[in-house]
């Protein structure tokens, strides 16, 4: 299947779009406020966000974005290289990561407004790389075992067709 750099970039561009718009919808809301959605599930706030995922990295900004400018090299870098396969998920990955990151240049945080109770809250751009991400991992992980699994099979049949041979 041939590489398609324009839908890649699509789809990079509209997590980038839908989160920015999303987050500037956000804005009518007051810091640290939130509208309930579902009673006790769910609400949609305005949050300010100084870290990474789960409160961790904290006052990290320079680091983060460093991290995040890394992602986007790397992704670039290595796009040819890339399976078509895996092309959908990466371009969600480098989306949301574009995402954060202009949050982080321009605002010095992340607006995150998604609200379960029992999460912490996030946004587009968090939805966009977790799902690219753990999506990704697990066909790799297929991908190996189908490849273990195929070399085991491939070897054990070579091993039976030496001992009729003797």
């Amino acid at each position: 299947m041939k590489k398609n750099i324009y839908c890649f970039s699509i789809i990079a561009l509209a997590i980038l779009v839908l989160d920015q718009v999303t987050k500037w919808l956000v804005q009518s809301i007051e810091i640290g406020e939130s509208i309930t959605l579902i009673p006790g599930f769910l609400e949609l706030g305005h949050y300010l966000n100084y870290g990474a995922s789960f409160g961790m990295l904290q006052d990290k900004t320079w680091f983060l974005i460093s991290f995040s400018i890394l992602v986007i090299f790397l992704i670039a870098y290595y796009y040819k290289q890339i399976p078509t396969k895996y092309e959908i998920l990466i371009a969600m990955i480098l989306g949301g990561t574009l995402g954060n990151l202009g949050d982080r240049f321009i605002r010095g945080y992340v607006v995150d407004f998604i609200n379960f109770s029992y999460w912490p809250a996030f946004n587009v751009a968090d939805m966009a790389v977790t799902i690219g991400a753990v999506v990704l991992i697990i066909m790799l992980m297929k991908d190996k075992q189908d490849r273990t699994v195929h070399i085991f099979t491939k070897k054990r049949h070579k091993r039976n067709k030496k001992a009729r041979i003797f």
